[in-house]
């Protein structure tokens, strides 16, 4: 339950915080997409979680969301480098197996934040890490 309620605020801290210098048009809703690991949305596990931080996102701040699913490994980085392409503002991969997609895309759109969940990318001033001792979760 503790790591289903860090996945939810992280996503709300990443919201609030990991934008706080862009500026939005009052009538331009923020774009957020995300894209689940293995298992996908219905894993009654973590990609759920992510699933209802971004539904909640929509909901009470007018969040315009996108949630996407990897059916393969390449599809990782291509459904990133998409998303970017047409303009989202945030973009959140879900898990470490993402770290590398998000590397390799964060150095073409500087412009664009992005976001690992449990995952880990070095270096990058438009990527935020979360990740979560597993530990935790376990309380």
């Amino acid at each position: 339950m503790k790591k289903n309620l860090l996945v939810i605020v992280s996503l709300v801290i990443i919201l609030g915080l990991g934008l706080s210098s862009t500026v939005f048009a009052a009538e331009a809703p923020l774009k957020v997409g995300l894209v689940f690991d293995v298992g996908g949305k219905g894993d009654k596990s973590f990609n759920d979680s992510a699933a209802r931080g971004i539904a909640w996102a929509a909901a009470d701040f007018g969040v315009k969301r996108i949630e996407l699913e990897p059916g393969v490994d390449a599809d990782r980085e291509v459904n990133l480098r998409m998303l970017a392409m047409i303009g989202y503002d945030l973009i959140i991969g879900v898990g470490f197996l993402f770290s590398d997609a998000i590397s390799n895309v964060a150095d073409e759109f500087p412009d664009t934040k992005f976001a690992i969940v449990d995952g880990f990318v070095p270096g990058k001033p438009n990527v935020m890490n979360f990740s979560f001792p597993e530990h935790h979760g376990s309380f």
